[in-house]
């Protein structure tokens, strides 16, 4: 899963691990590409690691980009 290895290389808390891992299961995508998993994943972790940690506003952040991806599909 590419988010795990983010989550390792950002060092992310393991507290503050199980929350990123919960998002990023719920943005998933069906027909979803590897290559957009891991632009999630990395969008969620640096999102994070930035600073944001407010869960709504990580769940804003992953709404439109599923938004952008509907209207492209």
């Amino acid at each position: 899963m590419p988010i795990k290895s983010l989550i390792e290389k950002f060092r992310i808390d393991p507290a503050d691990a199980v929350v990123l891992e919960s998002l990023y299961n719920q943005g998933t995508i069906a027909g979803e590409t590897r290559q957009a998993r891991r632009d999630r994943a990395r969008m969620l972790v640096e999102l994070f690691a930035s600073g944001i940690r407010d869960r709504e506003a990580l769940i804003r952040a992953l709404t439109r980009r599923t938004e952008k991806h509907n209207e492209g599909a």
